[in-house]
């Protein structure tokens, strides 16, 4: 529960930022989750996860609790770092799998039945359940992989599927973004053994994407605990501001901190007028990600 002063704060905050309505969130790649007709979405999803456990994992080489790390700076560090492996994230019951090559996700799984991609154009009306129980009838026929047997169904064509699996794969990645609770684990060298669709993922991009996916609600209650503090760039940054592809404005605002101003200064500032919500959403992406610090 928020004290009165991050209450009072996080008000602070949503004077400068309007409410904004946002589009359905496209994302990521699915694969062969759905193993028959009978399978209950439940247990196809449990079955997707290519790690049965974390007991079945040997020692991770890091991990950490999601409520004092967020998985934005978690993912830049690792794709700075060119990092191949598994970042296994795990809150509650829920689990995720994202697999990285040379720091860019290239296989995500998750064990929500709504994550599952047949689940997942059944709710976006994209095909109907008959055309979904025809497709599990003959997944095994097809490596257990639901796109292609769509495509060979001449349900989806090509191009379509890959859209469609890229748009889900995301929205995997995107939902993550979300938790304030839970950990992470990360195993260095672990690498899928299942076959993984190329999406071509940019880390960066999916980042960006990330945090100008987020409601305002959430956006606000991140930086509601650094609304009195004066931001510092980082000189040199871990990578430079131009990884994040938003018309120059991430190096603009990097360049812009020089530890004197406090972010609700920042967010009346005749740069942010117009549009305060992303002088926000930058704000706190170079602050997630290191290339801009704030005192303790």
């Amino acid at each position: 529960m928020a004290t009165p002063a991050e209450d009072g704060a996080m008000d602070e905050v949503s004077q400068f930022m309007a409410p904004k309505s946002l589009e359905p969130i496209p994302e990521e790649k699915m694969e062969d989750g759905e193993s028959s007709q009978a399978t209950p979405p439940e247990q196809a999803a449990k079955a997707h996860l290519t790690t049965s456990s974390v007991t079945s994992l040997p020692k991770a080489d890091f991990e950490g609790d999601l409520e004092e790390e967020s998985l934005f700076s978690i993912l830049f560090t690792l794709a700075v770092d060119m990092e191949t492996g598994l970042l296994l994230l795990r809150r509650g019951e829920e689990v995720k799998e994202v697999f990285l090559q040379e720091g860019d996700p290239y296989f995500i799984a998750s064990n929500r039945p709504d994550e599952l991609f047949g689940q997942y154009l059944l709710a976006r009306k994209v095909i109907t359940r008959e055309e979904l129980e025809k497709a599990l009838a003959i997944l095994p026929r097809y490596k257990g992989k639901l796109g292609e047997t769509l495509v060979v169904l001449k349900v989806l064509r090509p191009m379509q599927m890959l859209r469609l699996l890229t748009t889900q794969v995301r929205h995997k990645v995107f939902q993550a973004f979300t938790w304030e609770t839970g950990t992470y684990r990360y195993y260095r060298g672990r690498i899928c053994q299942k076959d993984a669709v190329p999406l071509g993922l940019d880390a960066f991009e999916l980042i960006e994407a990330g945090v100008k996916s987020m409601e305002d609600k959430l956006l606000i209650r991140r930086l509601a605990p650094l609304i009195h503090k004066r931001p510092m760039k980082v000189s040199p940054p871990p990578a430079p501001p131009e990884v994040f592809r938003v018309d120059g404005l991430p190096r603009q605002v990097y360049d812009s901190l020089d530890g004197e101003r406090t972010v609700s200064e920042i967010l009346v500032s005749d740069d942010a007028i117009r549009d305060p919500t992303a002088m926000g959403q930058i704000l706190y992406l170079l602050i997630e990600c290191g290339m801009a610090q704030v005192e303790k």
